[in-house]
């Protein structure tokens, strides 16, 4: 029995190493991550790329930043992983990061022409347009088929058109930064630099709609971005809305308490209102002299500044007549007229006439207004008319 039992078992095994040896045998490639290397719970960078594919289906794209980065980190040689990372950072426009995984990729794989041609691509979309000419240059010298012509035309284009609007910021020119600028962002849709160069060429211009606008999009683009804070803030300090400057230089200062432009800008703002406030509290007391030289030294901390100017100098009429002094007033309401002829403009002037006893020149004045509105209102309907 003992001798048929050690017989079975001996059967038993000879047969399983007939089986073991008759099988092929696996051979883990030279340069495979061994088992033993790979930290437990540590996931391939096959596996990795696959959790980033569905997390960018998903639309969880830091989830798929985070999977690209991993599997770059194990595989920092691979270019595919930095030209998959470049993908996702360009769905979420963070160009610059874009930007710097197809440096990579374009490193590890200089032959790779396509990553250079979305390289060239994403420089002139950011406004980067003379190193996007210099990319293209250097994919038609490898393959010129491979060159997208239009592509490489525009790029040139946009080049030209920088360079003509930087030249004339340079000179101040800003009526020409517009022209060039608007013809630079039709190919370059992305650009925060070209976007903020407009928005300054408005506000110097005047255009205050135009920079807030402007601005508004930079930030929404890159919410630290203190410049376009200032501009935003100085637009609308320069339409007198006080409040919405002042807001827009505290968030710049919460960001950088040191902004020298948007420190200087608050001080100004809060110095002016200051002043304002003591002048309306000395006429509300009847102490009109006093409030007209508060008024006067609120204009002289900013000059520039024709709408408060003319703010104030409404205030400074009403004083002028209730001390009496109708010439002064009348002279005020004049300046008034000059730097704005609008409705509001001519009534003060017709009133400030008026209480001067200047009945003639007052009903001139109310006629000319009479005559503005009427235009306004004929204008208004004909372009009622051409709209419907």
């Amino acid at each position: 029995m003992g001798y048929q039992r050690v017989a079975r078992r001996f059967a038993t095994i000879s047969t399983f190493s007939l089986l073991y040896l008759s099988s092929s045998i696996f051979v883990p490639p030279t340069n495979a991550q061994s088992t033993t290397d790979r930290k437990p719970g540590t996931k391939s960078a096959g596996r990795l790329r696959s959790l980033a594919e569905e997390a960018l289906y998903q639309r969880k794209y830091t989830e798929a930043v985070a999977y690209y980065k991993e599997a770059c980190e194990l595989e920092p040689e691979n270019a595919v992983n930095y030209y998959h990372l470049f993908k996702v950072h360009t769905r979420m426009r963070r160009n610059m990061d874009a930007i710097s995984d197809l440096d990579r990729a374009v490193e590890l794989d200089p032959s790779k022409l396509s990553y250079r041609d979305e390289r060239a691509k994403l420089l002139v979309s950011v406004g980067q347009c003379e190193q996007a000419v210099e990319e293209y240059r250097v994919i038609a010298s490898k393959d010129s088929e491979k060159l997208d012509q239009n592509a490489a035309q525009n790029a040139q284009n946009c080049a030209i058109q920088i360079s003509k609007s930087t030249d004339a910021y340079l000179r101040k020119d800003f009526q020409s930064v517009l022209v060039h600028v608007n013809a630079a962002v039709v190919y370059a849709d992305q650009s925060i630099d070209l976007n903020f160069m407009k928005s300054e060429a408005y506000y110097h211009v005047g255009d205050y709609y135009g920079a807030i606008s402007e601005t508004g999009g930079i930030l929404k683009l890159k919410s630290s971005h203190l410049d376009a804070y200032k501009i935003r803030g100085d637009s609308y300090y320069r339409m007198g809305e006080y409040d919405l400057a002042i807001n827009h230089y505290r968030e710049a200062l919460k960001l950088d308490p040191e902004h020298k432009g948007c420190k200087a800008s608050h001080k100004r703002v809060k110095s002016i209102r200051k002043k304002d406030k003591k002048g309306d509290t000395a006429a509300a007391s009847n102490e009109h002299k006093e409030a007209i030289s508060l008024w006067n030294q609120a204009i002289q901390i900013d000059t520039d500044n024709v709408t408060y100017r003319r703010a104030a100098f409404k205030k400074m009429i009403k004083s002028y007549g209730a001390m009496g002094d109708h010439r002064n007033a009348i002279e005020h309401a004049e300046v008034i007229v000059a730097t704005g002829a609008d409705l509001d403009a001519y009534f003060v002037l017709g009133d400030a006439q008026l209480d001067g006893e200047l009945y003639n020149e007052s009903i001139q004045t109310y006629r000319k207004a009479v005559d503005i509105a009427v235009s306004f209102k004929t204008r208004a309907s004909s372009m009622l008319v051409s709209y419907s």
